[in-house]
């Protein structure tokens, strides 16, 4: 499905989605419904971690590296391999506060939604500048793709966001109208669409990592090594952190004091976690 329509585009009213007047959206009430005082429109932000890093920035990639070899955006495997050289030697510079490092477009398949992030905000504007613009529509290609970084970048911005997010929309308006005559109709998913609508999402919740799921899709990680198996996972879940919330397994003191460490709670049947004493279990 695409949605090619980019301006004169009428927002929904929460009245509207409460009446259920689009039938072709709605085939029956939520029960989110009953939630008192609830907007349905400025109340639900969008996802830019999987619209705009995992779904706009990774869509244009794809093509830049993929099997698309007709595509007038598909660049030639020269500066494929540039580029790719270029990110990998940034590695050594980018700072802890990067959960990853950068990887070649050899691997864009597996890059994860922090490395689509990292290259739309920092290291794809400075690679990409010298290495395209010379191509054919290669400067076109930068220009669009500084139309996605800057928006972004404001958005994200607490100091910024409130004061350009007019300006900021605009530019998103531009990027979607703009992504339909250099990549094609087709590319104007859901998506992009969202580009449309991400920047009001700043009235509600301030600037876009305010309603980011990154931290929680971080902790994801943590929630399955608490998972034996595939039955109640849930409960699976909810149980382990019981555990380890009523779990005191160490006091320690300061060794001037005594250095006395004290243990509560014995346990003495089943299995536990592995953080535990491995000669003592206590629940």
């Amino acid at each position: 499905m695409t949605f090619p329509n980019v301006q004169n585009l009428r927002l929904w009213t929460n009245e509207e989605f409460l009446n259920l007047l689009d039938e072709d959206f709605h085939h029956s009430a939520t029960p989110l419904s009953i939630i008192p005082n609830f907007n349905f429109i400025t109340g639900v932000p969008l996802d830019y971690l999987h619209a705009v890093c995992l779904g706009v920035t990774r869509s244009i990639i794809n093509t830049w590296v993929g099997s698309q070899r007709t595509h007038q955006c598909k660049l030639p495997a020269s500066v494929i391999i540039l580029l790719s050289n270029k990110l990998t030697s940034l590695s050594s510079y980018i700072p802890c506060e990067f959960n990853r490092k950068p990887r070649s477009f050899v691997e864009v398949k597996r890059w994860k939604g922090t490395e689509f992030r990292q290259f739309l905000l920092y290291t794809g504007p400075v690679i990409l500048q010298e290495s395209i613009r010379a191509l054919n529509k290669g400067a076109e290609i930068y220009s669009h793709f500084l139309c996605l970084f800057i928006p972004m970048f404001i958005l994200l911005n607490p100091n910024l966001c409130h004061k350009y997010q007019n300006y900021a929309r605009d530019l998103l308006v531009h990027f979607v109208r703009k992504t339909k005559s250099l990549y094609g109709e087709k590319y104007l998913t859901h998506n992009f669409h969202c580009l449309l609508h991400i920047a009001d999402d700043v009235s509600t919740f301030g600037p876009l990592d305010n309603c980011s799921p990154f931290k929680f899709e971080n902790y994801l990680q943590t929630f399955k090594k608490h998972i034996r198996k595939g039955s109640k996972p849930l409960q699976q879940v909810v149980k382990r952190i019981t555990e380890q919330m009523e779990t005191s397994l160490h006091e320690f003191k300061d060794s001037n004091l005594g250095s006395n460490i004290y243990h509560f709670g014995q346990h003495c049947n089943g299995p536990m976690l592995n953080l535990c004493d491995p000669f003592r279990q206590y629940t």
